[in-house]
């Protein structure tokens, strides 16, 4: 039914109400948009009602036109509302489902508008902004607008800021993959990449159906990010077989990376085939392998490359490109377990001042060793030094109870000088840290024994042994938690991090031994392992930083770590500071060590006085020294007035 007549007549009906009723029964536009409308009062009784109302104002007799007119228009906007319809050609598509962000939260709009703002807009401060807000107020960033603009921020050009967003977007739930697949532009950039590792990192089994419908149309770093999020699922296998065919440069090595994932007959088959053309290339692909049969396979190689030492008195010589591959096969170790991997450990630690095993490891030095202290009189990376350092990696990666014990083995077994191995206790440190046994016993018992020969020769050694241990908020306890040291691979996605529940105590007997070290090292180990919910705990570790900090003139770390513990003195650690005559103080340093002193704002206030007391007896060295009396004045009384 064509129902425009209605619509020209309510038109008219409007026109009236601004024209006024006296001339209605003149309005021949009126008269005529109603004999428009007359056939459809045949259709319906409510059209039949809308007729006669508009009739009666053409009549000069009617009476109460206002009200009819009213009526009148009412009655056909009632009608129009109820004629209304949406329609479209295509098929029709469910809507996929918002649920990842709370619709509304408890904070004002400014604040939200002013996080969304920042997290859109590139500069430092911005970023400081977004970073402070997520620790004090986190509950804003379920919002969705704040989700929104969170996704925007993955392609935001202060790289610092996409990255610690992509971090933070990788702690969600699968309900955020909606959000992340919209508009996503198969051929984009970093933005696009980032989203690839965040809903790899959140469900990848679940995205993967995403992944293989865009990858035909995807390119360059986003086509490689696309191949290595295949990993993700085991039906994969195939396609990423055929990639190793097709794909050529950064994309086809990714998808060599990408099948190394696979616990399948077909992957192995690919590698070893591999291998044979390509050995250093193979191995370098296995560097984060943990499938099972990629350790057999790292071991069996390693096995054969290091069997011309077998004689103990053999001096074989080694080309440039078995270097290499060396290097690139030992670098594989850590992420590999078994019997094998013991026992091509064992091997290998037992090469140790064999002749011609001395030589550069460059696999190693261009994977994993960079910045480390492991470094021999020539300055360059040997297979001796690497393997201890790979058990230890080892052990942070797969803790079994077969790693722990070879790593305990391996320090306590005699070297051919007859002493222990002190190379090894790093990662004996950590084997019992992850194992039940009596760790406290055992760790006294190193530091009353001969192999150091004084206990400040062990510390570093016990430092690296306890590299990564912290309390862990989202694992509500204690871990070793160590960042991968490995070459980033060309699909750009960093690999998760190391990350093992402790099995010790560490509140107990091992802080005390730990704290009568007295070392800054090991009192680093110290403040990673601040647990605030726990007040004994932190109680306990604050009288310690407190000496701590006063006998070493206070410095920023013990600071920091006395607030962390909620530490409620702070007397004498200004004063500690401010005293030493080495140092020469501008101003400006004031307020600065205020900022982090521990304790309420009386007892900063009490300090800050004594470090007054000793400006007034001049024994403060001084820049600017001409403005410092006013300035400490003022800045006392701001702080009097507000406690």
């Amino acid at each position: 039914m064509d129902i425009s007549p209605l619509y020209e007549l309510r038109a008219r009906l409007r026109a009236a109400m601004i024209a006024g009723t006296g001339l209605l029964s003149e309005d021949f536009r009126l008269k005529r948009a109603l004999e428009a409308f007359t056939p459809l009062e045949q259709a319906s009784p409510v059209f039949a009602k809308i007729g006669q109302l508009a009739g009666a104002l053409l009549s000069p007799d009617s009476a109460d036109k206002e009200d009819l007119l009213l009526d009148a228009i009412t009655l056909a906007d009632a009608v129009l509302c109820t004629q209304g319809a949406v329609s479209v050609e295509e098929k029709l598509e469910p809507v996929a489902g918002c649920g990842w962000g709370t619709a509304v939260t408890n904070a004002p709009y400014s604040v939200v508008k002013t996080l969304t703002e920042s997290l859109l807009t590139s500069g430092s401060g911005h970023y400081s902004y977004v970073v402070e807000t997520h620790r004090d107020r986190p509950e804003l960033f379920k919002d969705y607008r704040v989700k929104t603009a969170m996704i925007q921020a993955l392609g935001a050009s202060y790289a610092e800021l996409a990255d610690t967003v992509a971090d933070w977007l990788k702690e969600e739930d699968a309900s955020i993959l909606p959000l992340l697949q919209k508009d996503f532009d198969p051929k984009g950039k970093k933005e696009m990449v980032r989203r690839i590792h965040v809903m790899s990192a959140i469900d990848g089994e679940a995205s993967n159906k995403f992944f293989v419908k865009i990858l035909p149309e995807a390119e360059k770093d986003v086509r490689q990010a696309l191949i290595f999020a295949l990993r993700c699922r085991p039906e994969n296998v195939d396609l990423l077989l055929e990639l190793t065919k097709t794909e050529k440069g950064n994309a086809k090595k990714t998808a060599y990376y990408a099948l190394a994932f696979m616990e399948d007959e077909k992957a192995e088959a690919a590698f070893s085939e591999l291998y044979k053309k390509k050995s250093e290339e193979a191995m370098q692909y296995l560097v984060y392998a943990e499938t099972k049969w990629a350790s057999l396979f790292v071991a069996e190689k390693l096995q054969e490359q290091l069997s011309p030492w077998a004689e103990e008195h053999a001096r074989p010589e080694r080309t440039k490109e078995q270097k290499s591959l060396l290097g690139e096969t030992v670098s594989a170790l850590p992420g590999k377990s078994g019997s094998d991997i013991c026992e091509v450990f064992r091997v290998a630690a037992n090469l140790e001042d064999r002749p011609n095993t001395a030589f550069i490891a460059e696999g190693v030095k261009e994977t994993i060793m960079a910045g480390l202290n492991l470094r021999n009189r020539e300055n360059t990376f040997t297979f001796q030094s690497s393997i201890p350092y790979l058990l230890h990696q080892a052990l942070h990666c797969h803790p079994d109870e077969e790693l722990c014990a070879l790593a305990v083995e391996l320090y306590e077994a005699k070297d051919r000088r007859g002493g222990k191995r002190k190379a090894y206790f790093p990662a004996a440190v950590a084997a019992q840290l992850l194992t039940d046994g009596d760790c406290c016993g055992w760790l006294e018992e190193q530091l009353k024994g001969k192999l150091f020969q004084s206990r400040q020769e062990l510390y570093p050694f016990l430092a690296r042994g306890l590299d990564g241990l912290r309390f862990s908020e989202r694992e509500n306890g204690y871990v070793l938690r160590v960042k991968r040291p490995y070459r980033t691979h060309p699909s750009g996605e960093p690999m998760p991090e190391f990350c093992q529940p402790v099995k010790q105590d560490i509140t107990g007997r091992f802080t005390d031994i730990l704290t009568r070290c007295q070392d800054r090292d090991i009192d680093q180990v110290l403040m990673n392992c601040i647990d605030s919910e726990n007040e004994a705990y932190s109680r306990k570790l604050g009288d310690y930083f407190y000496e701590r900090a006063r006998n070493l003139k206070a410095v920023r770390d013990y600071l920091l770590a006395l607030k962390s513990c909620r530490y409620p003195k702070c007397e004498g650690l200004a004063v500690s500071y401010f005293s030493d005559s080495s140092l020469t103080h501008y101003f400006s340093e004031i307020s600065a060590y205020a900022a982090m002193l521990p304790g309420d704002k009386t007892a900063i206030y009490e300090e800050l006085q004594r470090v007054y007391n000793l400006y007034k007896q001049g024994r403060i060295k001084t820049r600017d020294s001409g403005q410092w009396e006013e300035r400490f004045l003022d800045y006392l009384e701001e702080w009097k007035n507000s406690i």
